[in-house]
């Protein structure tokens, strides 16, 4: 699995998007081209806490790519001499690269008359598509590779390593790219956003959709909002287990007092707030505030809220003392969203 310890990086490897050299310069514990669903499913330690990143192409230089490596005699990965010691023996689509030039396989492919093992033909954008959504945290742009990862980790070194040759046959007519542009369609709205984007890195990726526009929705980490748990100052038990749940999940959770109703009067609890309590108001339904432990209950969360905006903090949990939970989730809030209730 392309995943670097050392950088804290996830690297969504998609064919022919120089992988073999980000794979090598990361100094990932494997190679492999898996989609990001792997990932969380079996390191989701890893895709828990660490950066996912995934490097877009163009289309259509990335054809060209995929058209001249099948064709290449002898590669990094590749050989068509049985006698030439490689990895992965001859590419799979070498014989029929080599007997249509470039033009006639846009033309077979748009038709649907070839059929290509190598992955590197297919549409970039599955690779990272979580129900219409980017997966990753980040996008690279391939043509400014070595800039845009300098500012996901500046000590990377990148080195050209499975490099395709090119020659005459490589040559695309306007027909054939115009094919190309429908086949593969939907990775351009994406690959135009990079070509866009300040130092070809896209952050937030997971707030956009496949077509590169803004989600109706925000994808959150816990550890990425700020955390406030309501708790009375004399409930140590229950402040413990919050504080090393805090200190496992590096959560950043703040516990703040809450306004104890317990062995007081309406008139008393009344004092906490200038909000005139309405008792019993209800008719009977559970919103109902008819003791002062309910009515300093709800004190303590308008304070919090007042706490909030005097602070200009935009987006926050609340918890009281008594939650739990065992890992750093995430969370889709919609972007309209006031309240979301966990």
């Amino acid at each position: 699995m392309p995943i670097s310890d050392y950088h804290r990086l996830i690297f969504i490897h998609i064919p022919k998007n120089a992988g073999t050299a980000l794979e090598q310069s990361l100094m990932t514990r494997k190679s492999g081209h898996n989609h990001w669903q792997t990932y969380q499913q079996k390191y989701s330690e890893e895709w828990n806490n660490y950066t996912s990143f995934a490097v877009l192409r163009d289309p259509i230089s990335r054809f060209v790519s995929c058209y001249n490596y099948a064709r290449m005699d002898k590669s990094h990965w590749h050989s068509s001499d049985p006698g030439t010691k490689s990895i992965y023996g001859k590419h799979p689509d070498f014989e029929i690269c080599k007997c249509y030039t470039i033009n006639e396989m846009v033309a077979l492919i748009f038709r649907g008359e070839a059929t290509l093992e190598h992955p590197g033909w297919r549409p970039q954008h599955p690779w990272i598509n979580n129900n219409g959504r980017i997966a990753v945290d980040y996008l690279v742009d391939f043509a400014r590779l070595g800039a845009a990862m300098k500012l996901l980790s500046p000590d990377i070194d990148i080195r050209r390593v499975n490099a395709s040759s090119s020659d005459s046959e490589s040559i695309l007519e306007e027909e054939s790219i115009l094919m190309l542009r429908e086949i593969y369609k939907e990775d351009y709205s994406l690959t135009k956003l990079l070509g866009e984007s300040e130092g070809g890195l896209i952050p937030e990726a997971s707030n956009l959709t496949i077509h590169g526009k803004a989600a109706k929705s925000k994808i959150f980490r816990l550890s990425e909002l700020p955390i406030f748990c309501v708790s009375l100052e004399g409930a140590t038990a229950r402040r413990n287990t919050v504080i090393q749940m805090n200190q496992a999940l590096r959560l950043g959770i703040r516990i703040i007092d809450a306004v104890d109703g317990r062995n007081v009067t309406r008139d008393q609890i009344q004092t906490h707030t200038k909000i005139p309590i309405k008792w019993n108001s209800l008719n009977g339904d559970r919103d109902e505030i008819s003791t002062p432990t309910a009515a300093a209950c709800s004190i303590s969360h308008i304070r919090l809220w007042e706490m909030i905006v005097k602070e200009s903090i935009e987006q926050a949990i609340i918890i009281e003392d008594d939650a739990t939970c065992e890992r750093d989730h995430q969370l889709k809030i919609p972007n309209d969203a006031e309240f979301v209730y966990l």
